[in-house]
């Protein structure tokens, strides 16, 4: 097993880090001490040259390598490297000038700095994920800053103890790294990933090429603007080991210097990019964090130059101090910014380049063009020098020039990383297959979904379709029928001849003349369906046989009647369907309303805006008015702004509305924003991201408010998480919380899909939801693209990739929050405003709060008459078990008044708890078990609470019968908590046993057959009506959602395929 852990991984890079940083730190500042101590400064342009030919050969060689050697074959290779280097210069094989060891060394300050930088950067992204990387970076870059920062720190103190030749600083410095290496060979060894090629040489190769990388218009402005500031850099240094020249005579002093000021620039840098280099890009945005470093250079190097031509530049004037320390803040400011910025702010700039060419990018641009262009730099001073001109002057003067072509540079990085994100956008937007709605309906994601279904599974995705759209289900078969597949084609034909579906009867034409047709399997079955369908095609030509089916005894034949009449002339078919919805049978009535698509017979219309808030006709009558489209729009709204409307029509009202999707559904739509009810205001949120529609400038204004309110709450809701987490709260509160927060983040995107484009913010929701971290982060640079800066300071921390606790910390300053404890938690939660807080939050956090002998009792006793039954259960439940007598009392204040029957129901029933013997009484406990039924488990607690409040609890006897019914589709759906239970269809039986469900979605094509349900042993059910259920499916999106994404009872699965169709 290996020996590192997460945490492992963590201390093993920054040990690494540790390691690696005190050996290239010592090695460097040795370099320029034994330079200045034996050579002239006019030799160092030359000495750059030489560092940088050297740099190139080596990033080439390493960048070849690192696509073809594991990691513990690289570090052998670096070791031996090392090794030999250190060697030479201590013992000198070859009879190097004494002299010509620093020269030798400032050489190599370039190649291995680089090299070194490159493998640990490598290391520690080949050790962790892009996100968790930025979540450990502070700690593993410490590893690099503390450890050397304190060696350096106490280098003063040092020196005056002990001598420190240059040998022990070198032996220092190359054991340093040795060991850096030697950990690195360890970790390389015990840990697989390391020692897998991640990427392939040829994919790399071909796609970053030299051909089409300088082809790459991006890609050459990421190098340019790194390649200039390699140049700045280049001659920064040149100035100021030219002012430690001037300025220091003793190796000792200067090295106190160098080891003091290498530490500071260590210690801000650190600073600098885990505190202001986020503040800045979270506050002024990622351009303005790219242009810091260059302000600052521009800034420090023009007064250094004002400085020295006004003071001098050399110990000869008096005010030389003041030039040398403008140049020390130069360095200082510079190199610190540097460091601290670079990763922060300069890999966002990388992130629109492809994950698995991303390292290889990067390196090519930082290093082997950053290499390419300190060549050039060293031959301007080269140039500079044979010229005679070579000076502080002359150096300042052409780094001030690069860093005027820098900043530029950076303003057309910015520019064309804006535009390649937005080209990403564009391109990804190609890929939703929908126009322009912020989310495709369930609807769409069913059909869709169902040519990759086995024809096993068929049956219940048509069922749903045939449950939420009776109308467009229709339309499905027809789709359906022009499948070669036999086994879905005999379903379809079932369904075709069983609904009258003459719109079959072209396909049905065009399937019989096909030359496959004698020899097809299902051919006897298409020669009846399509006998039958046009005999009652050629029977609706008669009037009055269409009516005398209507007006039969036979409830068979008014079915019949009832289907046939949608292909009836508007006149008639008004006549006939308003009789039709005042039959006793169900099935007739249900036809009947769905036939009723289409009309304009006023009176037909209002017939079915009635029917919308029955749960038995409500989707069906939806599904009729949605088809009319805008002809009911304005019997539609009076209905609406009825008074006394029930909110169940009202909600049905506003999915017409979604479904039409024309400009004046819209337009109605918007107007729902201002309605009191905050239900319907979600409804029309919902409705609208469904029309692809864009809000005017006039209606912006609203959304936006509406926008900081649920970024307000969500950053509420995430810090009372916290405080829950810490603790420890249940796990039911904790994911009811959970999911509010996720219901938050919904709604922004929903919001933000009325004022930005629907396809765009489609897109940043689907890369934030992904599983790949890399796509998470890009999220974050799609909306740099779109949003406007009001929304960036809320939206970006909250969108993000962090923790709950990094975004409320990032957000305090907008949505300020503060610690609660856990009783004031859960205090907040029940007393919170329904907008924010559902009432199934409510209750977990009330049962919760039972559970303190503490709290005061008031909070149950108000809840007690709440009209809410979990949240009166609830209370009632907590009263019972903790405060004796309490319902007693309660009962007498409510018992007699008959509009608190519901609470004095709910107290008597809680009174004799002790005496039921039925199991999961509570509305929470019958939740709690539904979450343990695969089919219910991905399903909020929300809409389990719903569910929970259909549930019918019966307790069975072995061998009783339950029900019979002529046709499974009456059957209601029954859950099997205990015990078994037989379910006969004809002559085939299916034994359910616990936690499977018995409901009429598995069955197709067996209405002719008679059921018979009994408990084949003593058992508990669930019984849920089906209408109910129903209707609760067009609300709620998860339910059928859930059961489509399930195969129902696997256990029995291949037991039922013998009685599906």
């Amino acid at each position: 097993m290996s020996i590192f852990s997460n945490s492992g991984r963590i201390i093993s890079a920054w040990v690494f880090g540790c390691f690696i940083g005190l050996g290239v730190v010592s090695h460097n500042i040795l370099a320029v001490i034994q330079f200045l101590s034996e050579d002239e400064v006019e030799s160092l342009p030359e000495l750059f040259f030489y560092g940088s030919v050297i740099s190139l050969a080596l990033y080439y060689c390493y960048n070849y390598a690192k696509l073809r050697i594991s990691y513990w074959g690289y570090a052998s290779i670096l070791m031996l490297l090392n090794l030999v280097y250190y060697l030479v210069l201590l013992f000198d094989p070859f009879n190097i000038d004494q002299d010509q060891i620093g020269s030798v060394m400032i050489t190599a300050v370039i190649p291995l700095t680089g090299l070194y930088a490159a493998t640990f950067f490598s290391f520690t992204e080949s050790l962790f994920n892009i996100t968790d990387l930025k979540k450990v970076r502070p700690i593993i870059y410490s590893g690099l800053i503390l450890p050397v920062s304190a060696y350096l720190f106490s280098m003063p103190w040092i020196i005056e103890l002990v001598e420190l030749t240059w040998q022990i600083q070198l032996i220092i410095s190359g054991v340093s790294i040795f060991l850096a290496l030697l950990s690195l060979f360890v970790i390389a060894v015990d840990r697989k990933e390391l020692n897998e090629l991640h990427y392939s040489a040829q994919f790399v190769n071909y796609y970053n090429s030299t051909k089409r990388l300088v082809g790459n218009a991006y890609f050459l402005r990421l190098s340019l603007f790194i390649g200039l500031c390699t140049m700045i850099f280049i001659f920064i240094e040149y100035a100021f080991v030219d002012v430690l020249n001037t300025r220091f005579d003793s190796s000792t002093e200067l090295l106190a210097f160098l080891s003091v000021l290498t530490a500071s620039i260590l210690i801000a840098s650190w600073f600098i990019d885990f505190l202001a280099a986020r503040i800045t890009i979270r506050t002024y945005g990622l351009r303005t964090g790219l242009l810091v470093l260059p302000v600052v250079v521009l800034i420090t190097c023009g007064l250094a130059f004002g400085a020295g031509r006004l003071f001098g530049v050399t110990d000869e004037s008096k005010t030389f101090f003041m030039f040398f320390v403008l140049m020390i803040a130069l360095k200082t400011g510079s190199e610190a910014i540097r460091k601290g910025f670079e990763y922060t702010v300069f890999m966002n700039y990388f992130l629109p380049v492809k994950a698995d060419l991303r390292f290889d990018s990067r390196f090519k641009a930082e290093y082997i063009i950053g290499a390419l262009f300190s060549l050039i730099a060293s031959g301007i001073l080269l140039i500079l020098k044979d010229q005679g001109i070579l000076n502080q002057n002359s150096v300042l003067i052409g780094g001030l020039i690069l860093v005027v072509l820098w900043i530029v540079s950076g303003f057309l990085l910015h520019s064309k990383y804006k535009k390649v994100l937005k080209s990403s956008l564009d391109s990804e937007q190609k890929l939703i297959k929908y126009d322009k709605a912020f989310s495709v309906s369930l609807l769409e994601r069913l059909k869709t979904g169902l040519l990759e279904r086995s024809t096993g599974e068929l049956p219940l995705h048509l069922n749903l379709i045939r449950i939420l759209e009776p109308i467009e289900y229709r339309n499905v078969l027809i789709d359906l029928l022009n499948i070669d597949d036999d086994e879905v084609r005999e379903i379809v034909l079932q369904q075709c001849d069983e609904m009258c579906l003459l719109e079959s009867i072209p396909l049905l034409d065009n399937i019989m003349e096909s030359k496959y047709f004698p020899v097809m399997k299902t051919a006897p079955l298409i020669k009846s369906t399509y006998g039958k369908l046009r005999g009652a095609e050629f029977r609706l030509e008669k009037l009055k046989y269409i009516e005398q089916l209507t007006l039969s005894k036979l409830v068979n034949e008014r079915v019949y009647g009832a289907m046939l009449t949608a292909y009836a002339e508007d006149t008639m078919k008004g006549n006939l369907l308003n009789k039709l919805f005042r039959d006793p049978h169900s099935a007739v009535r249900y036809h009947a309303v769905a036939s009723s698509a289409h009309s304009d017979d006023k009176d037909l219309n209002n017939n079915l805006i009635e029917k919308l808030g029955d749960g038995e006709y409500g989707n069906a009558a939806t599904a009729a008015l949605a088809a009319t489209g805008e002809r009911v729009f304005t019997m539609l709204e009076t209905a609406f702004y009825l008074t006394g409307q029930d909110q169940k029509t009202q909600l049905r009202i506003v999915q017409i509305y979604g479904r039409v999707g024309s400009r004046e559904a819209v337009s109605l739509l918007l107007k729902k924003l201002n309605y009191p009810n905050q239900n319907i205001i979600a409804a029309a949120l919902e409705a609208l991201s469904r029309c692809g529609y864009n809000v005017d400038e006039s209606n912006s204004l609203q959304i936006r408010s509406e926008l900081q309110d649920v970024c307000g709450s969500m950053v509420w809701n995430m810090s009372v998480v916290n405080d829950l987490r810490k603790a420890e709260s249940s796990n039911l509160l904790i994911n009811a919380m959970e999911n509010e927060i996720a219901y938050n983040l919904e709604t922004i995107f929903r919001l933000l899909a009325l004022i930005y484009d629907p396809k765009s913010v489609e897109l940043v929701k689907r890369n934030i939801n992904s599983d790949n971290t890399e796509e998470k982060e890009y999220a974050t640079d799609l909306l740099q693209v779109f949003l406007n800066e009001e929304l960036k300071p809320a939206l970006l921390p909250i969108l993000g990739v962090a923790s709950y606790e990094e975004k409320v910390e990032q957000l305090k300053h907008i949505y300020p929050t503060e610690p609660l404890s856990k009783s004031e938690a859960l205090l907040n939660l029940v007393q919170r405003d329904y907008k924010w807080i559902n009432r199934w939050t409510k209750a977990c956090a009330l049962r919760e709060l039972a559970n303190d002998k503490k709290t005061d009792p008031d909070i149950f006793a108000a809840n007690l008459v709440n009209p809410d039954p979990l949240l009166r259960e609830t209370s009632a439940n907590a009263l019972a078990s903790h405060y004796e007598g309490a319902l007693d009392e309660f009962y007498e204040r409510y018992g007699n008044l008959s509009r608190y029957k519901e609470v004095a129901e709910t107290i008597k029933a809680f009174q004799n708890k002790d005496q039921v013997k039925e199991k999961n009484n509570t509305r929470i406990e019958i939740i709690e078990f539904l979450n343990t039924i695969p089919v219910f488990e991905q399903i909020s607690g929300l809409v389990l609470a719903e569910i929970a409040k259909l549930v019918n609890i019966q307790v069975l006897e072995a061998g009783e019968l339950i029900e019979t019914s002529d046709s499974i589709n009456f059957i209601d759906y029954i859950i099997v908590t205990e015990g078994e239970l037989n379910l006969k269809i004809g002559n085939e039986e299916v034994m359910y046993t616990e936690r499977q469900i018995i409901s009429c979605l598995q069955f197709m094509n067996k209405n002719d057959q008679k059921v018979t349900l009994r408990a084949g042993s003593d058992c508990v059910i669930f019984r849920i009506n089906q209408a109910a259920l129903n209707e609760l499916m067009s609300f709620y999106d998860e339910i059928p959602e859930s059961l489509s994404n399930n195969v129902l009872n696997k256990k029995s699965e291949n037991t039922k395929q013998e009685i599906l169709v």
